[in-house]
C-alpha cells in the first residue's frame, strides 16, 4: 500500500465522521439517544439512523476513495435532510456546525478527486 499518496485530510475527517455516525448509532441502539440529544425523539427517527448511517457510510466510502459524484451526493443529501430538519423543528445546531467543517474540509479536495 502506498501511504505518500493518500489524501490523509479526507481519510482523517472521514474516520472523524464515520466514528460519530458509530456512536450516534451505539446510542440508538441502546435507547439512549434522547437523553444525549435532550428533546423527545418522534418514533421514526431509530430507523431514520439506522437508514442513515448505512448510506453515509457507504458514501464515506467512496468519498475516501476520492470519488466526486460521492462527495456531491452526500452533500445534496445533508443540505436536504437539514432543511428537512428544520422544517420539523428537529434542527441541530451542534451537528449542523460538524458537518459544515467536515464537508469544507472534503470540498477543499474536490480537484484531487476523480
Amino acid at each position: 500500500m502506498d501511504f505518500k499518496n493518500k489524501n490523509w485530510a479526507v481519510i482523517s475527517v472521514s474516520a472523524f465522521y464515520i466514528l460519530t455516525m458509530v456512536i450516534t448509532l451505539f446510542y440508538t441502539i441502546a435507547g439512549k439517544l434522547p437523553e444525549v440529544v435532550n428533546f423527545v425523539i418522534p418514533s421514526w427517527y431509530n430507523t431514520f439512523v439506522y437508514v442513515a448511517f448505512l448510506i453515509y457510510a457507504a458514501g464515506f466510502v467512496f468519498i475516501i476513495t476520492m470519488k466526486k459524484w460521492a462527495l456531491i451526493s452526500l452533500t445534496v443529501l445533508s443540505v436536504t435532510l437539514y432543511i428537512l430538519f428544520f422544517v420539523t423543528n428537529m434542527f441541530s445546531l451542534m451537528t449542523f456546525i460538524i458537518d459544515v467543517i467536515v464537508f469544507g474540509i472534503l470540498w477543499t479536495q474536490f480537484k484531487k478527486m476523480n
